[in-house]
């Protein structure tokens, strides 16, 4: 199969990933942050992709946990009022 691109079509991606096909060469930004917070739900590539990062941004594990914690407080205020559905929003 050939490399996708941006060019190739979405149902193309669609059917693929129905099929299961998983690229296990790119690291997974969840998956990277996971490992920057300590989890286990990440490959040898997203580590190594993480210790990449880390050692020009040696406070991202910092970061990352503060942004954590902040939708942690967020999500459990916003169930303290009442609401039980929202969205999170992530980069993309």
């Amino acid at each position: 199969m050939p490399p996708r691109t941006a060019a190739t079509p979405a149902h193309s991606r669609a059917q693929s990933r129905e099929r299961g096909d998983v690229d296990i060469e790119s690291a997974r930004r969840d998956a990277v942050a996971d490992y920057l917070l300590g989890g286990h739900f990440n490959t040898t590539i997203d580590r190594l992709f993480g210790d990449y990062v880390l050692a020009d941004h040696p406070r991202l594990t910092q970061l990352a946990l503060a942004a954590a914690t902040w939708d942690r407080c967020a999500a459990a205020a916003m169930l303290d009022h009442g609401l039980r559905y929202f969205l999170v929003l992530g980069t993309a």
